[in-house]
């Protein structure tokens, strides 16, 4: 094939693109095309089939050869979807803290994917590698003229440049960030900017540290890890660590060590998930905010260019830690990129911790059993004795004081159905597809909510709005959106079950058609008769009319019946008492009388 074939077929494709929208939707460029064609080459066809030839045979006779099927020389790029399961069937246990027995999947968190790929870029470069080599076809050529010398040269393959150690903190929040974890593990797969990615989860245990492997789904291995084994000797080690900066793990001094042990031997970042304006209100609050650089590639956090330091401030470098911080921001991570990749004109925000500072005991040290997250409560803060309606009040407005617009708006919807991660991702999909995980952070850690019930574990638990918040945010909200949510959730159920619905109504209609699931309809149908009760006026006579059709419907299979009386025929038995008499007895003494004796009465 020619050049000139070549560039019209090159020229074809990108017509053939710009037809089907594809470069404006992606936002291809050269490179991205270019990358693409390579994929292809790489890929190849399958060679189509041999038509079925005949056989001659010695008599004579033409038989045909056996007929083999032939699939269709078409690849296919897709995963076969799993088989759908029926609607009245969960996948996986049971489980018993869950307060919304439907699980929903969570919606797509990261819709600029493409972005945060091309921010890799700086990183994917290469570097000889130290143990694979490759044949040096020029070397080889040149000395076999030179020299005479028909042996081949080696020469270092080249390899990617870093290995990822990617670090994820489990908290009280863990479940909220759960699928956005997975799809940035995804991300960074996927762009081929490391040579090795290496998952693993931190958390405390009894004041313990521990480091274990983790897998897709938030799943832990057994087997426990060394901080020290995510540090290589060859300086080309990078660690990311996940975390929201808001658990009680960042105020445990062997936290700190592992970070500084890690910050001095290689590149490490935290990925905050938080946007910058609520930094200040997480652990970062105890650092002081500076901007760095580097002039050099891979360098560790210690030996970055730190900007806009008071030449005034005395720091002690040995208690001192480093710790550039980032959020999913295609720009920052660009950023970041540069500076790891040692482009001396980038900076990027960077945290300056005292160690000395963060190991001194809080003013106010949690109570045991609570984190930095935990709901905050008004009791024994001074209220005067206020009421739970003016308590609830209190909450919810220092929540709307700092919350977003969208968790705002997230919160009142929430609080027309059970409090659960399942019915807030499908108001996520149905109701509000503006929000984003970082909203339901606000609303989960916004002092709203508080745990009702926990496994033995400490992982599940059940969550739902503290006493009179609902009635509150109930009548705060839109009375469309609150309607909104309970027909999806109601539709949502439906489906669930085999019934056709479209509306909370519908879902209270058929609910003396409900059997087996009836117990997982009926929690949420009690909601919903409290949401409308503190919406008030018509509202509330329809809360009083659906609370008697729940009645109504519940009476003939879930109430309890007395059981049945029987007649039965026992046998009399009559116990007699004898009376009992006294006698009195003469004892007698009887004597043996000798034969002498006897003899002698003879005579």
């Amino acid at each position: 094939m020619n050049k000139l074939s070549s560039h019209a077929m090159i020229k074809r494709l990108i017509s053939r693109l710009d037809q089907a929208g594809l470069l404006h939707s992606l936002s291809l460029d050269d490179e991205d095309i270019a990358d693409s064609i390579w994929l292809a080459l790489q890929m190849g066809v399958i060679a189509e089939p041999k038509a079925p030839e005949t056989k001659i045979i010695d008599d004579g006779k033409i038989e045909p050869s056996q007929d083999t099927s032939v699939q269709d020389s078409v690849i296919n790029v897709y995963t076969k979807s799993p088989e759908k399961k029926p609607n009245n069937q969960t996948s996986g246990t049971k489980n018993t803290t869950s307060g919304f027995p439907f699980q929903v999947p969570a919606a797509r968190t990261i819709q600029n994917s493409l972005e945060i790929g091309r921010a890799m870029r700086p990183l994917k470069r290469k570097v000889p590698s130290t143990s694979r080599f490759i044949l040096n076809e020029e070397a080889t050529i040149n000395r076999i003229i030179e020299r005479d010398i028909w042996l081949p040269v080696t020469k270092p393959e080249p390899e990617r440049w870093l290995n990822l150690e990617l670090v994820v903190e489990e908290s009280r929040s863990a479940f909220i960030w759960q699928e956005l974890i997975d799809e940035f593990q995804q991300i960074l797969e996927n762009q081929g900017a490391f040579r090795r990615i290496r998952v693993l989860t931190i958390k405390s245990q009894n004041n313990n540290l521990m480091l274990i492997r983790r897998k897709k789904g938030g799943k832990l291995e057994q087997r426990q890890h060394q901080h020290r084994e995510l540090i290589h000797p060859n300086k080309r080690g990078l660690t990311l660590l996940i975390s929201d900066c808001v658990s009680p793990l960042w105020q445990n001094p062997t936290f700190h060590q592992w970070l500084k042990d890690w910050s001095e031997s290689q590149p490490t970042a935290v990925v905050q998930f938080f946007p910058e304006r609520l930094w200040d209100s997480t652990q970062l609050s105890l650092g002081r905010k500076l901007f760095a650089k580097a002039l050099n590639p891979g360098i560790a956090n210690n030996k970055l260019i730190l900007d806009d330091l008071p030449f005034w401030l005395n720091i002690n470098w040995h208690k001192t830690l480093i710790l550039p911080v980032l959020n999913l921001d295609p720009q920052i991570l660009k950023l970041w990129g540069r500076v790891i990749a040692g482009f001396g004109n980038t900076r990027i925000s960077t945290y300056l911790f005292d160690l000395e500072y963060l190991s001194s005991p809080l003013p106010n040290p949690p109570q045991k059993g609570e984190g930095t997250n935990s709901p905050p409560s008004l009791a024994g803060k001074g209220d005067g004795g206020l009421g739970q309606e003016e308590q609830a009040k209190i909450i919810v407005k220092q929540f709307l004081n700092t919350a977003s617009l969208t968790a705002q708006r997230l919160a009142g919807m929430m609080a027309a159905a059970p409090v659960d991660i399942s019915v807030v991702n499908l108001i996520r999909k149905t109701c509000l597809k503006t929000a984003q995980p970082v909203h339901v952070a606000e609303v989960y850690m916004g002092g709203l909510l508080h745990v009702t019930k926990e496994d033995k574990a400490g992982k599940a638990r059940v969550y739902d709005f503290l006493p009179g918040v609902r009635k509150v945010l109930n009548p705060a909200m839109a009375t469309n959106e609150t309607i909104n949510v309970l027909d999806a959730v109601s539709k949502y159920i439906g489906d669930r079950i085999g019934l056709s619905v479209n509306s909370f109504t519908a879902l209270i209609d058929l609910l003396p058609e409900i059997e087996t699931d009836k117990e997982k309809v009926l929690p949420f149908a009690q909601i919903a008769v409290d949401v409308f009760r503190n919406l008030g006026g018509e509202y509330a006579d329809l809360a009083d009319s659906i609370s008697s059709q729940i009645q109504a419907g519940t009476s003939p299979g879930d109430t309890t019946k007395e059981p049945e009386l029987k007649t039965c025929d026992f046998e009399v038995a009559t116990i007699e008492i004898v009376k009992t008499h006294t006698f009195d007895f003469v004892v007698a003494t009887l004597e043996r009388e000798s034969k002498r004796s006897c003899l002698d009465k003879v005579d």
